[in-house]
């Protein structure tokens, strides 16, 4: 990735000097890292654009560290690190005001693109790379299903105890969605899920916002225990009711290398079960 214009200024929370090191080589020439802590005045605070903070355990006390320094300065955007973030872990620091998980040891491409995107410094691209997944769904016989939308794309059905889940927040309120199936699109297109919520709950989701444009920030926990942030768009005149659940589809985007290798693992493990391929 080419260095932006502006290189940006990095704080770093809760590490040593071994992962400053670590950190200030990963993002290179795309900026700088300086160490802080929450007893630092203004005058150092002030010039950072983005908060890394290292979660240290015990977890419990962690995730109060995180909320401390989340509150420290809540103009900022935070990232949290840490070597294992599990699925109640991530959804903690999400309502502590995490806009983003980087996991160690750190993939420097990892982390400058979680910076630039929290930034909004790039735009996330496509959610899968198609060619790379074609020749498994050539194997398994699948013809492209091809929507309303007209958007080709092939679906995969999570069965059995291979199942993913994903949450969100609203307000105060957390909702957690099961998916029915997920696909891999052609053409450029962002990822899509077809989303299932008990319908009580259903109604309290801001389906009016969403289906006129409101990005939503969705966690998709996956069932090996990690966890994968996406920004998901409700695609209008998907939404269907029964008498106990609501179901909808979204678009996601996500363009961080390690976060689409693990959807792209998640999917070819939904089609092979689904298709009993070896």
């Amino acid at each position: 990735m080419a260095a932006t214009a502006q290189p940006v200024k990095v704080g770093l929370l809760g590490g040593d000097d071994a992962l400053l090191l670590t950190c200030a080589e990963a993002l290179g020439n795309h900026g700088e890292v300086v160490a802080l802590t929450l007893q630092d005045d203004e005058l150092k605070w002030a010039p950072v654009q983005i908060l890394l903070v290292s979660v240290p355990a015990p977890l419990d006390k962690g995730i109060a560290f995180f909320a401390r320094c989340c509150e420290r300065d809540p103009r900022k955007a935070v990232i949290a690190m840490g070597r294992e973030l599990e699925a109640d872990i991530a959804v903690e620091l999400v309502k502590c005001g995490a806009d983003d998980f980087v996991s160690m040891p750190i993939q420097p491409d990892a982390l400058v693109r979680k910076i630039h995107r929290a930034l909004n410094i790039a735009s996330p691209g496509p959610a899968f790379s198609w060619p790379a997944l074609e020749p498994l769904a050539l194997l398994g016989g699948r013809k492209p299903y091809r929507g309303a939308n007209r958007r080709w794309c092939f679906r995969a059905k999570p069965s059995g105890d291979f199942r993913a889940r994903v949450t969100t927040q609203v307000g105060k309120k957390q909702f957690t969605l099961d998916i029915d199936d997920i696909s891999i699109v052609t053409e450029g297109w962002p990822g899509g899920i077809l989303l299932r919520v008990d319908r009580q709950e259903g109604e309290e989701l801001p389906f009016e916002q969403w289906e006129h444009g409101r990005a939503a920030t969705m966690l998709i926990h996956l069932p090996t225990g990690a966890s994968v942030k996406v920004v998901a768009r409700v695609v209008p005149g998907t939404r269907r009711q029964s008498v106990k659940t609501t179901r909808f589809a979204v678009q996601y985007t996500t363009d961080i290398p390690s976060d689409v290798n693990l959807l792209q693992a998640f999917w070819t493990e939904c089609q092979r079960r689904e298709r009993s391929l070896p």
